[in-house]
């Protein structure tokens, strides 16, 4: 079950990952220390990144099933 435990934690690390770029885009998008540019770049990652971290959270579940199944 340590395997088990210590995928579970990668996985956390990717969604904290995306959590993360998710805050800095929203800071571009909000103009929070950007130029024009940067908030234009900023507001299209927020909704990339949004969906992205959908779409992970929505599949996090089964990969975890998936693990259990492969490693126990």
């Amino acid at each position: 079950m340590k395997i088990v435990q210590g995928k579970v934690t990668a996985l956390g690390k990717i969604f904290s990952s995306e959590l993360g770029w998710l805050e800095y885009s929203l800071k571009r998008s909000l103009w929070i220390e950007c130029t024009n540019e940067e908030q234009k770049m900023g507001t299209n990652q927020v909704v990339e990144t949004i969906l992205e971290v959908k779409k992970y959270a929505e599949k996090t579940s089964i990969l975890i099933d998936w693990l259990k199944i492969r490693l126990c």
